[in-house]
């Protein structure tokens, strides 16, 4: 391979890279039932920069990067994890970011009221 054919690559690949990003970015962002422009304001960045982070043309600072992981309820980390993300891992994602943000006595009521629902939800399917 010449240097010029591995420049192209790596070109190739940091574009799929970002695409991979932004659509990442975008599915945590549904997740939460934000807009682009709730998102943008929590990140401290324009509109059209969150937007050209989900189209994947653009990306931003690391500082921003771990404001837009805090914004959409996910571990840092989490933000670059680039594999397909079903949507019940998504899910529990948010169920898991509303519940460690709740105080002891919250959670444990919210832990008693899902225990209740999955009861009903089992009734429910045996009855039918």
């Amino acid at each position: 391979m010449t240097e010029a054919d591995a420049t192209v690559s790596r070109k190739a690949r940091g574009a799929e890279l970002l695409r991979k990003l932004g659509r990442r970015v975008r599915a945590l962002r549904r997740a939460q039932g934000l807009t682009q422009e709730a998102l943008a304001e929590r990140v401290g960045i324009s509109v059209d920069g969150i937007s050209q982070i989900e189209r994947g043309v653009n990306f931003t600072s690391m500082v921003h990067a771990e404001a837009l992981a805090e914004a959409v309820g996910v571990p840092f980390h989490e933000l670059f994890r680039l594999d397909p993300v079903p949507p019940l891992e998504l899910e529990a994602e948010r169920l898991l970011a509303l519940f460690t943000a709740q105080p002891p006595e919250v959670r444990r009521a919210m832990l008693e009221q899902a225990e209740g629902l999955a009861q009903l939800a089992r009734r429910l399917t045996s009855a039918n």
